[in-house]
């Protein structure tokens, strides 16, 4: 590989104001970073360049929204840096970022994780049949793998399907305010309409209350009025059984 040193004069930096990505200073600061962790670390290239993916989608990204004239490592787009500053092909380190690339939608990386998936599961399957023994497949075996085939197909169609959907039936902001605003308005109804039950209960509690104390003392007058009927009678034959015994009446013939 012809890969450059972070030390090489083709770091020199263009100045540029600051940007979203941080300022120029950062942005060439993390270029020569990644290129000091490959000029190190390339001896194991696969299993090496996969555990720097996060450095380079930031790189990447840097590139993306960088001024046009501001260079970082002394090149001005991320397929120069690849190749001459990291000694890579854009395509290998595509293949690297495959479902992480800030210059795609959220629907196109989503795409290319699935279609990585598929080529990772196929070359699994490749190595695990040149492991094993050579023999002629069987007819049932044909017909599984074209079936096992047709439905992983099938199922990445219907999960890209329903990913659609989903944001498709994903409300807006504007309507989820909307709704809240009229579940606000069906609350305070409600609340008034109970408040103004509490009110007419209230008004009718009084009533009873009123009615109430009115039959007690009515109840407490009828009361005491058979206790002193009762207490005349009894005497009056008291009184009457005293004239008996002393065999004599009361004017009139009773008392």
């Amino acid at each position: 590989m012809n890969a450059l040193t972070p030390t090489s004069d083709t770091c020199a930096l263009a100045k540029a104001p600051d940007i979203m990505s941080g300022n120029a200073r950062d942005r060439e600061a993390r270029g020569r970073a990644l290129a000091q962790k490959f000029h190190e670390g390339t001896r194991v290239v696969v299993k090496f360049i996969a555990e720097l993916k996060e450095d380079i989608v930031e790189v990447r990204q840097d590139f993306a929204v960088k001024p046009q004239n501001e260079l970082i490592c002394g090149v001005a787009t991320f397929t120069e840096y690849c190749s001459v500053v990291l000694g890579y092909s854009l395509r290998h380190i595509e293949r690297i970022l495959e479902g992480n690339n800030p210059a795609l939608s959220p629907e196109e990386n989503k795409a290319a994780l699935h279609r990585k998936a598929k080529r990772e599961l196929n070359a699994k399957v490749a190595r695990e049949k040149s492991l094993s023994p050579m023999r002629p497949k069987s007819n049932e075996e044909i017909v599984a793998e074209a079936e096992a085939e047709h439905t992983t197909e099938a199922l990445l169609e219907r999960v890209a399907e329903l990913e659609k959907q989903v944001q498709i039936a994903k409300p807006s902001p504007v309507a989820i305010n909307h709704q809240e605003q009229d579940i606000q308005k069906i609350h305070a109804n409600e609340i008034q309409r109970l408040e103004d039950e509490i009110v007419k209960l209230q008004g009718k509690l009084e009533k009873v209350n009123a009615a109430y104390t009115s039959l007690r003392r009515d109840a407490i007058r009828l009361g005491n009025a058979v206790v002193k009927a009762k207490t005349l009678d009894v005497v009056q034959k008291q009184a009457q059984d005293f004239l008996v015994k002393h065999g004599d009446v009361a004017d009139g013939g009773a008392l």
